[in-house]
């Protein structure tokens, strides 16, 4: 249209009006031009994208401008490109738009775009924050009119707040330390005056300002706060983790070393029961002298094992493994341990039963069941003590029902038992009624064995004294001469001041001392014993008795000592 021409036509105050109205439909259509330019395509009908001018139009729409978008200008199109992100993984592709003035191409839509709701969860909320803030670099950002002037966001702005998010699809920034901690609680009380809108900035006019207020801000320093706690102090659940492994670490050096300490207290007990000594002692208290054998043992071994000495210094009271129950339950714990290696031993073995009943110190009838059976690897026969049973009873059936419950210890059976051996008394080897006839009652091929330690004491016994009806025939020679040496044996050892007479002899003869043996009456070895002590002390004997008679004040004693000699 010519301006000049159609003033020309009328007044001046008219000329001026028209004059304006002319220019400001010019500029009317320069902005529909820029406003289309940033139409949202989801917008765009199927009569736009026909219409060539709709498509040319679609050049500016601020409000809703897609993500990571590189505007190329040319005399007879206008592109929209997309610039290569690293979120390619991320993003959906959308249509091309075509059309003979221009051609449209949008490519990506980020999920990390701060505009979309945030779906994390504290399992990838760390791995969301390693990556960090949304930053696209744009070749042109939107231009929006604000005051009198078009403004936008500028990309320098990264490098000065490296807090600073954008979003291309709302056009606006964000702060990435307070959208990721928005929930902080030190945050309740305060409020944001930048980001106070939906979180978003676009006010470009006054972004400087407003970005380094933010900056200083409370609520920002709480949110950075809490994003670098965060990423330098460990989650509480690897807190958690920590402290499990590190409670599992101690409590499994506290086992080991509860494990050497039980073995040393292993190997006190083994050494004790081997001997046949005494556990306990009559006060086992603190400042005792005598705290007894086990004790003094672990007191001992403790001065000269670390270990040892730790656990009863440090170790709690209440479980130090000294007291008398313990005692007993490593004792009853080793007692399983040999008694379940026999029984593997003797599992597909055939075996014999040995028993032998007597009279303890303390009068107490126990009968001892030993176990014969052959070891393959050892190619040789092993005899095994099993039990150790107290009698309240020494009849047949009782004796006979020890021996049921040994076997049913030892998981055999009557079938497999090849032969017992027991002494020669009647209880034991009577063929009536005797335990002998009672363990044929369950296996009828059981062979019954006389013991041969008994048999032959029984013999000797027989050959030195020989009863015959017949007056002449009797031969007390041997049986005297072993009376006589039993006869010696009680005469010096009953005796303290005999005993030290006959040591003071052996002191200034300067022969060495044999101490003397009592004869057994059911241990033929005994005799011989008692036999060699005598003659290897012969003469210190005859000078010893000698003196004895002398000076025995003892009409008695002094009697006997002149009948010896």
């Amino acid at each position: 249209m010519d301006i000049n021409k159609s003033i020309t036509t009328k007044g001046g105050a008219a000329k001026e009006r028209e004059k304006k109205r002319i220019k400001l439909n010019v500029a009317a259509k320069s902005c529909q031009n820029i406003q289309h330019f940033f139409m949202p395509i989801n917008k765009i009908n199927e009569h736009d994208i026909d219409d060539p001018t709709s498509v040319s139009n679609l050049i500016m729409c601020p409000a809703k401008f897609k993500p990571n978008l590189k505007v190329v200008t040319s005399s007879d199109n206008q592109v929209i490109e997309s610039e290569n992100t690293s979120q390619e993984n991320d993003t959906t592709n959308l249509e091309v738009i075509t059309s003979s003035d221009a051609q449209v191409t949008v490519s990506s839509i980020d999920i990390h775009d701060p505009i979309h709701p945030s779906s994390l969860t504290h399992l990838n909320l760390k791995e969301r924050i390693l990556k960090g803030g949304y930053k696209p670099i744009l070749s042109l950002y939107p231009r929006k009119l604000q005051g009198h002037k078009f403004r936008s966001f500028h990309k320098e702005w990264y490098k000065q707040y490296d807090w600073l998010e954008y979003s291309p699809t709302a056009d606006a920034a964000f702060c990435f330390s307070c959208r990721m901690f928005k929930g902080n609680e030190k945050n309740s009380g305060q409020i944001d005056s930048t980001f106070f809108e939906k979180g978003l900035f676009s006010a470009w006019y006054r972004a400087g300002e407003a970005f380094k207020k933010h900056q200083l801000s409370k609520y920002h320093l709480n949110s950075s706060t809490a994003l670098y706690n965060y990423l330098h102090n460990t989650s509480i659940a690897s807190k958690i983790n920590e402290l499990h492994a590190y409670e599992t670490s101690q409590k499994e050096i506290e086992r080991q070393n509860n494990r050497i300490t039980m073995n040393r207290l292993i190997d006190i007990v083994i050494c004790l029961v081997k001997s046949g000594r005494p556990f306990r002692g009559h006060d086992e208290s603190s400042h005792s002298v005598n705290q007894g054998l086990f004790k003094e043992l672990v007191n001992l071994l403790s001065k000269y094992d670390t270990v040892l000495k730790k656990h009863l210094i440090e170790g709690p009271k209440h479980a130090l493994y000294t007291s008398n129950r313990v005692q007993n339950d490593l004792i009853m714990s080793i007692h399983n341990v040999i008694l379940q290696t026999i029984k593997i031993n003797v599992q597909n073995s055939f075996i014999s039963i040995l028993a032998d009943e007597t009279s303890d110190v303390g009068h107490h009838e126990q009968i001892s069941i030993i176990i014969r059976y052959f070891d393959e690897e050892k190619n040789r026969p092993i005899e095994t003590l099993v039990s150790l049973q107290r009698l309240k009873s020494t009849t047949a059936q009782d004796i006979f029902n020890s021996l049921c419950s040994v076997l049913d210890l030892m998981n055999k059976h009557w079938e497999d038992v090849l032969s017992v051996c027991f002494d020669g008394a009647s209880t034991m080897s009577g063929h009536l009624n005797g335990v002998q006839s009672k363990c044929k009652e369950k296996n009828n091929s059981i062979m019954y064995v006389h013991c041969y330690a008994h048999c032959l004491n029984l013999v000797l016994v027989d050959s030195i004294y020989e009863k015959s009806n017949s007056k002449g025939k009797q031969n007390r020679l041997i049986f005297n001469f072993l009376g006589t040496v039993q006869f010696i044996y009680n005469f010096i050892e009953n005796s303290p001041m005999r005993h030290a007479t006959l040591e003071k002899v052996a002191k200034e003869t300067g022969d060495k001392l044999h101490t003397l043996k009592s004869c057994s009456n059911t241990r033929w070895a005994c005799r011989a014993e008692a036999v060699k002590a005598i003659m290897n002390n012969y003469e210190v004997l005859i000078i010893a008795i000698e003196n004895i008679c002398e000076n025995c004040p003892v009409p008695e004693m002094r009697a006997k000592g002149i009948g010896l000699l």
